[in-house]
């Protein structure tokens, strides 16, 4: 089976995500971060799983993170997880500025929080900032 999360975005700041057990996107807005939580069981796992479709309008600011569990399970050297309170923190600290440097900042939190322990996992990130 795989996890997997799957979004549609319009000009208006519409935005549909159907999430299928994958880890919760985040949300950063002006007044918090708000995790979308999954909509379905990973793909696969049983053959007739329906998933519904969270829709939610972004405004002006706000930014929509996007991650896999490899940032979140990455771990340090005393088997510390990364985790997802410590992304939160970033995201409500850093997540108003441009999505580069969103990422760049998440990265350097993240390989100054593993130090020397090598990635166990695939990491993607994807930042996206409504204008």
């Amino acid at each position: 089976y795989a996890t997997l999360v799957c979004g549609r975005a319009t000009e208006s700041g519409q935005i549909e995500l159907c999430n299928a057990g994958h880890v919760p996107p985040l949300l950063r807005r002006s007044r918090g971060v708000k995790k979308v939580e999954s909509t379905g069981l990973p793909v696969g796992l049983f053959m007739h799983s329906e998933y519904d479709v969270t829709r939610m309008t972004v405004e002006k600011g706000d930014t929509l993170l996007l991650y896999t569990d490899g940032l979140t399970e990455a771990q340090n050297r005393s088997g510390l997880e990364y985790g997802e309170e410590r992304l939160v923190s970033l995201l409500d600290r850093d997540g108003g500025h441009a999505p580069q440097d969103l990422l760049t900042a998440c990265l350097k939190d993240l390989s100054d929080f593993r130090s020397t322990v090598p990635r166990m996992d695939d990491l993607t990130i994807l930042a996206l900032r409504c204008e």
